[in-house]
């Protein structure tokens, strides 16, 4: 059992997916973001959510509209909508109206939104120094290999992000599942 919250974000092969969801990730998130190189078609995204259990599922937002984000969410029907700050003013209405938990994905200098109910974290870079208004049990901390020169408090939660396949189906843990155990 994880002492901490972990979100795998832009997963996209199922091997990062399976491997997460075998060390009980709480969540496995999939970039829409047309213009990340980490970007998953939904229907692919969809297929792999087929092979996985136990982890909710994250739509991972950014450059999209509302039309296409809502047509998203209602093929996927993910668990939670995560969606950068800079777009969450024009968005909101639309993500609000979806009724799903939202997180919300913060650069370093940007400054934190008006709390709202569906909110269930704030996405910030690394272990930055928490803005004011902001709990620290609202607080998701994205951090980056290597993992281990970061002491990371029991009960902070985590985002780290998949990466690419040496080759399909093949690709190395030893790092990560060395640091997963060391926080479990």
């Amino acid at each position: 059992m994880m002492q901490n919250t972990i979100k795998a974000g832009s997963i996209t092969h199922l091997t990062d997916a399976r491997f997460f969801a075998a060390y009980n990730v709480d969540y496995i998130g999939f970039c829409f973001d047309p213009q990340s190189a980490s970007y998953i078609a939904p229907d692919r995204a969809s297929a792999i959510r087929g092979w996985v259990t136990g982890p909710k599922i994250v739509a991972e937002f950014a450059h999209q509209d509302a039309d296409n984000l809502k047509n998203i969410v209602d093929y996927l029907q993910p668990d939670v909508i995560q969606i950068p700050a800079t777009e969450w003013p024009v968005l909101k209405e639309t993500i609000l109206a979806l009724n799903k938990p939202v997180i919300i994905a913060f650069g370093q200098e940007e400054i934190p939104v008006t709390q709202n109910g569906n909110i269930i974290y704030y996405l910030m870079p690394k272990l930055m120094p928490i803005p004011a208004g902001i709990a620290p049990a609202e607080c998701m901390f994205e951090l980056q290999e290597p993992f281990d020169h970061f002491e990371i408090p029991p009960g902070t939660a985590i985002h780290i992000k998949g990466t690419p396949e040496d080759a399909t189906g093949i690709k190395a843990y030893d790092a990560i599942a060395d640091w997963l155990e060391a926080i479990s």
